[in-house]
């Protein structure tokens, strides 16, 4: 069995993007207008969902790992 991608939900999606590309190095992988797609060696890790009840918060591991973990 392998990891499928997580969504996440978030106040500013492009800064959300620059994060996951310039700190973790994903690149876009595909683009909707509801979700962002990134990912590694073609393979779609993340999708990142712009919405207006997201926190503001700054994006990093923590996010990530208190979304994986319910």
């Amino acid at each position: 069995m392998k990891p499928g991608a997580v969504r996440l939900n978030v106040a500013d999606r492009e800064r959300a993007r620059a994060f996951y590309e310039e700190t973790i190095g994903l690149r876009e992988v595909g683009k909707d207008d509801s979700a962002l797609q990134l990912g590694a060696d073609g393979r779609l890790v993340v999708e990142l969902v712009e919405t207006s009840d997201a926190p503001r918060r700054p994006p990093g591991p923590f996010r990530i790992f208190a979304s994986c973990s319910g």
